[in-house]
Protein backbone atom coordinates (compact mmCIF):
# COMPACT_ATOMS: atom_id res chain seq x y z
CA UNK A 1 0.00 0.00 0.00
CA UNK A 2 1.24 3.49 -0.84
CA UNK A 3 -1.40 5.66 0.78
CA UNK A 4 -2.15 7.32 -2.57
CA UNK A 5 -5.20 5.36 -3.72
CA UNK A 6 -7.88 7.21 -5.70
CA UNK A 7 -10.44 8.62 -3.22
CA UNK A 8 -14.08 7.57 -3.43
CA UNK A 9 -16.61 10.29 -4.27
CA UNK A 10 -20.04 10.96 -2.77
CA UNK A 11 -22.74 12.73 -4.79
CA UNK A 12 -25.38 15.00 -3.24
CA UNK A 13 -28.38 15.79 -5.43
CA UNK A 14 -30.04 18.95 -4.08
CA UNK A 15 -33.66 19.33 -5.18
CA UNK A 16 -36.80 20.85 -3.73
CA UNK A 17 -37.73 17.35 -2.56
CA UNK A 18 -34.38 16.51 -0.96
CA UNK A 19 -34.42 19.86 0.87
CA UNK A 20 -37.90 19.04 2.20
CA UNK A 21 -39.53 22.13 0.70
CA UNK A 22 -43.34 21.95 0.65
CA UNK A 23 -45.07 22.46 -2.69
CA UNK A 24 -45.92 26.05 -3.52
CA UNK A 25 -44.17 27.24 -0.36
CA UNK A 26 -43.03 30.70 0.52
CA UNK A 27 -39.36 31.19 1.28
CA UNK A 28 -38.16 28.73 3.92
CA UNK A 29 -35.27 29.08 6.38
CA UNK A 30 -33.15 25.95 6.12
CA UNK A 31 -30.56 24.99 8.71
CA UNK A 32 -28.38 21.89 8.59
CA UNK A 33 -30.39 19.87 6.05
CA UNK A 34 -28.97 16.51 4.91
CA UNK A 35 -29.82 15.39 1.37
CA UNK A 36 -27.83 12.13 1.37
CA UNK A 37 -27.27 9.71 4.27
CA UNK A 38 -23.92 8.70 2.80
CA UNK A 39 -22.68 12.29 2.85
CA UNK A 40 -21.58 14.38 5.82
CA UNK A 41 -22.55 17.62 4.04
CA UNK A 42 -25.33 19.77 5.51
CA UNK A 43 -27.06 22.66 3.74
CA UNK A 44 -28.55 25.92 4.99
CA UNK A 45 -30.09 29.01 3.44
CA UNK A 46 -33.35 30.67 2.41
CA UNK A 47 -35.09 29.30 -0.69
CA UNK A 48 -38.61 28.47 -1.87
CA UNK A 49 -40.33 25.77 -3.91
CA UNK A 50 -42.48 27.22 -6.65
CA UNK A 51 -43.79 26.59 -10.18
CA UNK A 52 -42.54 28.25 -13.34
CA UNK A 53 -44.90 29.45 -16.06
CA UNK A 54 -44.52 25.96 -17.53
CA UNK A 55 -45.87 24.49 -14.27
CA UNK A 56 -42.56 22.86 -13.39
CA UNK A 57 -41.64 22.96 -9.70
CA UNK A 58 -38.14 23.75 -8.60
CA UNK A 59 -35.92 25.62 -6.17
CA UNK A 60 -36.62 29.33 -6.34
CA UNK A 61 -34.39 32.17 -5.21
CA UNK A 62 -34.56 35.91 -5.81
CA UNK A 63 -31.75 38.41 -6.21
CA UNK A 64 -31.87 40.05 -2.83
CA UNK A 65 -30.69 39.49 0.68
CA UNK A 66 -30.84 36.86 2.26
CA UNK A 67 -31.87 34.37 -0.47
CA UNK A 68 -29.48 31.60 -1.46
CA UNK A 69 -28.17 28.19 -0.43
CA UNK A 70 -24.86 27.26 1.25
CA UNK A 71 -23.02 24.22 2.57
CA UNK A 72 -22.85 24.80 6.32
CA UNK A 73 -21.02 21.51 6.98
CA UNK A 74 -18.53 20.24 4.42
CA UNK A 75 -18.88 16.92 2.63
CA UNK A 76 -15.10 16.81 2.15
CA UNK A 77 -13.28 18.36 -0.79
CA UNK A 78 -15.39 19.69 -3.66
CA UNK A 79 -14.82 17.82 -6.91
CA UNK A 80 -17.61 19.36 -9.03
CA UNK A 81 -20.90 21.26 -8.95
CA UNK A 82 -23.49 20.94 -11.72
CA UNK A 83 -26.37 23.43 -11.85
CA UNK A 84 -29.51 22.44 -13.83
CA UNK A 85 -31.98 25.27 -14.48
CA UNK A 86 -35.71 25.18 -14.98
CA UNK A 87 -36.17 28.75 -16.05
CA UNK A 88 -35.04 32.28 -16.55
CA UNK A 89 -32.75 32.75 -19.46
CA UNK A 90 -32.19 36.37 -18.42
CA UNK A 91 -30.95 35.56 -14.92
CA UNK A 92 -27.48 34.59 -13.74
CA UNK A 93 -26.27 32.67 -10.71
CA UNK A 94 -23.14 33.24 -8.63
CA UNK A 95 -21.38 30.15 -7.29
CA UNK A 96 -19.23 31.05 -4.28
CA UNK A 97 -16.48 29.00 -2.67
CA UNK A 98 -14.79 29.35 0.70
CA UNK A 99 -12.28 27.69 3.01
CA UNK A 100 -14.53 28.55 5.95
CA UNK A 101 -17.98 27.25 6.80
CA UNK A 102 -21.02 29.31 5.78
CA UNK A 103 -23.45 29.66 8.68
CA UNK A 104 -26.32 30.82 6.44
CA UNK A 105 -27.00 32.37 3.04
CA UNK A 106 -26.56 35.79 4.69
CA UNK A 107 -22.82 35.10 4.54
CA UNK A 108 -23.02 35.39 0.74
CA UNK A 109 -24.01 39.03 1.15
CA UNK A 110 -21.20 39.84 3.59
CA UNK A 111 -18.89 42.70 2.65
CA UNK A 112 -15.95 40.74 4.06
CA UNK A 113 -14.71 39.34 0.77
CA UNK A 114 -11.88 37.41 2.42
CA UNK A 115 -14.37 34.80 3.60
CA UNK A 116 -15.61 33.88 0.13
CA UNK A 117 -14.75 33.93 -3.55
CA UNK A 118 -17.00 33.95 -6.62
CA UNK A 119 -15.85 30.82 -8.40
CA UNK A 120 -17.99 31.46 -11.46
CA UNK A 121 -21.16 33.19 -12.66
CA UNK A 122 -23.38 30.87 -14.68
CA UNK A 123 -26.34 31.51 -16.97
CA UNK A 124 -29.45 29.43 -17.65
CA UNK A 125 -28.97 25.89 -18.89
CA UNK A 126 -26.73 23.23 -17.38
CA UNK A 127 -23.29 24.22 -16.13
CA UNK A 128 -20.62 22.09 -14.48
CA UNK A 129 -17.79 23.56 -12.43
CA UNK A 130 -14.85 21.23 -11.79
CA UNK A 131 -12.50 21.74 -8.86
CA UNK A 132 -9.50 19.62 -9.81
CA UNK A 133 -6.87 20.65 -7.25
CA UNK A 134 -8.41 23.60 -5.47
CA UNK A 135 -8.95 21.91 -2.09
CA UNK A 136 -12.29 23.76 -1.74
CA UNK A 137 -14.49 22.64 1.17
CA UNK A 138 -17.54 24.95 1.19
CA UNK A 139 -19.74 26.58 -1.44
CA UNK A 140 -22.83 28.74 -1.81
CA UNK A 141 -25.17 29.82 -4.60
CA UNK A 142 -27.21 32.99 -4.96
CA UNK A 143 -28.88 34.87 -7.80
CA UNK A 144 -26.77 37.65 -9.29
CA UNK A 145 -29.62 38.88 -11.52
CA UNK A 146 -33.33 38.08 -11.55
CA UNK A 147 -35.45 35.35 -9.97
CA UNK A 148 -34.06 31.86 -10.58
CA UNK A 149 -35.74 28.45 -10.77
CA UNK A 150 -33.41 25.46 -10.48
CA UNK A 151 -34.24 21.83 -11.16
CA UNK A 152 -31.32 20.54 -9.12
CA UNK A 153 -27.78 21.15 -7.96
CA UNK A 154 -25.52 18.08 -8.13
CA UNK A 155 -22.50 18.24 -5.84
CA UNK A 156 -19.68 15.72 -5.99
CA UNK A 157 -17.47 15.50 -2.89
CA UNK A 158 -14.29 13.60 -2.11
CA UNK A 159 -15.17 12.57 1.47
CA UNK A 160 -12.79 13.55 4.22
CA UNK A 161 -11.30 10.96 6.53
CA UNK A 162 -10.87 13.66 9.12
CA UNK A 163 -13.33 15.25 11.50
CA UNK A 164 -14.30 15.31 15.13
CA UNK A 165 -16.39 12.43 16.40
CA UNK A 166 -19.41 13.83 18.21
CA UNK A 167 -20.44 11.52 21.06
CA UNK A 168 -23.16 13.70 22.58
CA UNK A 169 -25.90 11.39 21.29
CA UNK A 170 -23.96 8.26 22.24
CA UNK A 171 -21.42 6.46 20.10
CA UNK A 172 -24.05 4.21 18.53
CA UNK A 173 -25.39 7.38 16.90
CA UNK A 174 -21.97 8.86 16.27
CA UNK A 175 -21.53 11.38 13.51
CA UNK A 176 -18.67 13.45 12.21
CA UNK A 177 -18.65 17.18 12.83
CA UNK A 178 -16.25 19.73 11.35
CA UNK A 179 -12.76 19.95 12.91
CA UNK A 180 -12.16 22.69 15.48
CA UNK A 181 -10.33 24.88 12.95
CA UNK A 182 -10.20 25.06 9.13
CA UNK A 183 -6.60 23.76 9.32
CA UNK A 184 -8.11 20.44 10.42
CA UNK A 185 -9.23 19.97 6.81
CA UNK A 186 -6.09 18.61 5.19
CA UNK A 187 -4.86 15.96 2.80
CA UNK A 188 -1.73 14.05 3.77
CA UNK A 189 0.19 11.38 1.93
CA UNK A 190 0.57 8.29 4.09
CA UNK A 191 3.84 6.64 4.95
CA UNK A 192 4.26 2.95 4.21
CA UNK A 193 3.76 2.06 7.89
CA UNK A 194 0.66 4.26 8.21
CA UNK A 195 -0.87 2.53 5.19
CA UNK A 196 -0.07 -0.88 6.67
CA UNK A 197 -1.79 0.05 9.95
CA UNK A 198 -4.90 1.29 8.15
CA UNK A 199 -5.04 -1.79 5.91
CA UNK A 200 -4.78 -4.06 8.96
CA UNK A 201 -7.46 -2.12 10.86
CA UNK A 202 -9.84 -2.37 7.89
CA UNK A 203 -9.23 -6.12 7.59
CA UNK A 204 -9.95 -6.63 11.31
CA UNK A 205 -13.09 -4.48 11.07
CA UNK A 206 -14.40 -6.38 8.05
CA UNK A 207 -13.62 -9.74 9.67
CA UNK A 208 -15.53 -8.79 12.85
CA UNK A 209 -18.42 -7.57 10.72
CA UNK A 210 -18.66 -10.92 8.92
CA UNK A 211 -18.45 -12.95 12.15
CA UNK A 212 -20.51 -10.92 14.61
CA UNK A 213 -24.33 -11.28 14.25
CA UNK A 214 -24.73 -8.27 16.60
CA UNK A 215 -22.72 -5.93 14.38
CA UNK A 216 -24.08 -2.37 14.48
CA UNK A 217 -24.27 -0.79 11.03
CA UNK A 218 -23.36 2.91 11.01
CA UNK A 219 -24.23 5.49 8.36
CA UNK A 220 -20.51 5.94 7.66
CA UNK A 221 -17.77 3.35 7.40
CA UNK A 222 -15.60 4.08 10.41
CA UNK A 223 -12.26 2.30 10.52
CA UNK A 224 -11.33 2.19 14.20
CA UNK A 225 -14.28 0.43 15.80
CA UNK A 226 -15.05 -2.12 18.48
CA UNK A 227 -15.82 -5.75 17.58
CA UNK A 228 -19.48 -4.66 17.33
CA UNK A 229 -18.87 -1.83 14.86
CA UNK A 230 -19.19 1.11 17.28
CA UNK A 231 -16.51 3.83 16.93
CA UNK A 232 -13.88 3.50 19.68
CA UNK A 233 -14.36 6.16 22.33
CA UNK A 234 -11.49 8.56 22.89
CA UNK A 235 -11.45 7.94 26.64
CA UNK A 236 -11.28 4.18 26.06
CA UNK A 237 -8.33 4.67 23.73
CA UNK A 238 -6.58 6.89 26.27
CA UNK A 239 -7.06 4.25 28.99
CA UNK A 240 -5.45 1.68 26.69
CA UNK A 241 -2.47 3.98 26.16
CA UNK A 242 -2.05 4.44 29.93
CA UNK A 243 -2.18 0.68 30.47
CA UNK A 244 0.39 0.10 27.71
CA UNK A 245 2.65 2.74 29.28
CA UNK A 246 2.63 0.88 32.59
CA UNK A 247 3.84 -2.26 30.85
CA UNK A 248 6.97 -0.51 29.60
CA UNK A 249 10.31 -1.24 31.23
CA UNK A 250 10.72 2.51 31.69
CA UNK A 251 7.20 4.05 31.78
CA UNK A 252 6.73 7.71 30.81
CA UNK A 253 6.45 9.54 34.10
CA UNK A 254 3.72 12.02 33.23
CA UNK A 255 0.01 12.02 32.25
CA UNK A 256 -0.37 10.77 28.69
CA UNK A 257 -3.18 10.67 26.15
CA UNK A 258 -3.57 10.29 22.41
CA UNK A 259 -2.04 13.77 21.98
CA UNK A 260 1.35 12.31 22.85
CA UNK A 261 1.53 10.93 19.30
CA UNK A 262 1.10 14.41 17.81
CA UNK A 263 3.68 15.84 20.22
CA UNK A 264 6.10 13.06 19.30
CA UNK A 265 5.61 13.60 15.57
CA UNK A 266 6.23 17.36 15.88
CA UNK A 267 9.37 16.71 17.93
CA UNK A 268 10.67 14.10 15.51
CA UNK A 269 10.10 16.25 12.41
CA UNK A 270 11.68 19.27 14.12
CA UNK A 271 14.77 17.20 14.97
CA UNK A 272 14.97 16.20 11.30
CA UNK A 273 14.97 19.86 10.28
CA UNK A 274 11.50 19.94 8.69
CA UNK A 275 10.26 23.56 8.34
CA UNK A 276 7.67 24.74 10.86
CA UNK A 277 5.04 25.45 8.17
CA UNK A 278 5.32 21.91 6.79
CA UNK A 279 4.91 20.46 10.29
CA UNK A 280 1.83 22.62 10.92
CA UNK A 281 0.27 21.42 7.66
CA UNK A 282 0.96 17.80 8.57
CA UNK A 283 -0.61 17.90 12.04
CA UNK A 284 -3.42 20.37 11.21
CA UNK A 285 -2.44 23.24 13.48
CA UNK A 286 -3.85 26.59 12.40
CA UNK A 287 -2.18 28.60 15.16
CA UNK A 288 1.61 28.31 14.98
CA UNK A 289 1.87 28.88 18.77
CA UNK A 290 0.61 25.34 19.35
CA UNK A 291 3.41 23.82 17.31
CA UNK A 292 5.98 26.51 18.09
CA UNK A 293 6.19 25.58 21.79
CA UNK A 294 7.32 22.06 20.90
CA UNK A 295 9.38 23.22 17.90
CA UNK A 296 11.29 25.84 19.92
CA UNK A 297 12.02 23.39 22.73
CA UNK A 298 13.45 20.84 20.29
CA UNK A 299 15.44 23.30 18.19
CA UNK A 300 17.00 24.85 21.32
CA UNK A 301 18.26 21.38 22.26
CA UNK A 302 19.60 21.04 18.71
CA UNK A 303 21.53 24.31 19.13
CA UNK A 304 23.26 22.82 22.15
CA UNK A 305 24.23 19.80 20.05
CA UNK A 306 25.64 22.10 17.36
CA UNK A 307 27.85 23.80 19.97
CA UNK A 308 29.03 20.41 21.22
CA UNK A 309 29.90 19.38 17.64
CA UNK A 310 31.82 22.62 17.08
CA UNK A 311 33.71 22.09 20.33
CA UNK A 312 34.87 18.74 18.99
CA UNK A 313 36.40 20.28 15.88
CA UNK A 314 40.22 20.13 15.93
CA UNK A 315 40.70 23.88 15.70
Amino acid sequence: ATGETEPTTVTDVITADSLGLPSGSSYQDLSGVSVNKSSSALYSGKVARDKTDDKEEGIKMSKRKPYGLVSSVSGGILKSITVDWLKNADATLNVYTSDKSFSSSLDLYSKIEATKTIAITVAAGSSTINFADDNIKFFGVASSSGTIYLNKITVEWVPSTFGTLDSVQGYKKAKKEPPKTPAGYRSNKLSKRESEILDEAIKIRDLNKSLNPNWITMDRSYIFVTNRGVPIQRNSFNESIKAANQRLEHPINKPISSHIFRHTLVSYLAEKGVPLKAIMDRVGHEDSDTTMKIYTHVTNKMKDKVVDMINELPL
